[in-house]
């Protein structure tokens, strides 16, 4: 839930200078392209040739506005969020917690990391023979299938080659 209240708000006044509460239906409704001449009733045609290039793009920018408007944004308020939970202590610098590592994993020396070694494979569920066999044969498939399709790229590569460059 954001913490912000309504009377916090930027100030939304709209940039083109209208009433805020001025629905769109009450707003007077002008467009500087419409077809039809509000005067006479007649239809004009925007393409006219009685009006060049040059002027037709002179009226267009005094519809832009002013670039020192244009330029001006409202400004925007940031907030800056505070942790949930104050911290007991500072966070330790790396080289402590470096040094209060301990690996308790770690041998003493040569005979330790054997023991150790028989100890953790005595751990390993082996697979049953014909898990094994089965095993065996699915990975003899795929390897025989992965040398059969380089066989080919190698066979394609160097008929394309010969082709190319020549005997």
């Amino acid at each position: 839930m954001s913490d912000k209240s309504p009377d916090e708000t930027p100030d939304e006044t709209p940039v083109d200078g209208r009433d805020p509460e001025e629905t769109p239906e009450q707003a007077e409704v002008t467009d500087p392209y419409s077809t039809d001449d509000a005067d006479t009733g007649d239809e004009v045609d925007p393409y006219d040739e009685a009006e060049s290039d040059d002027e037709v793009i002179a009226r267009l920018e005094q519809d832009l506005p002013d670039d020192d408007t244009a330029r001006v944004a409202a400004p925007i308020r940031r907030r800056t969020v505070q942790a949930p939970v104050k911290k007991s202590a500072p966070t330790r610098k790396r080289s402590e917690a470096e040094a209060e590592h301990i690996d308790p994993y770690k041998a003493k020396n040569p005979a330790h990391f054997v023991r150790q070694s028989t100890g953790e494979l005595k751990k390993v569920v082996w697979p049953t023979w014909p898990t094994l066999v089965r095993y065996f044969f699915a990975v003899l498939v795929f390897v025989l299938f992965i040398i059969a399709f380089v066989a080919l790229l190698d066979g394609g590569f160097g008929w394309l080659l010969l082709q190319i460059l020549g005997n």
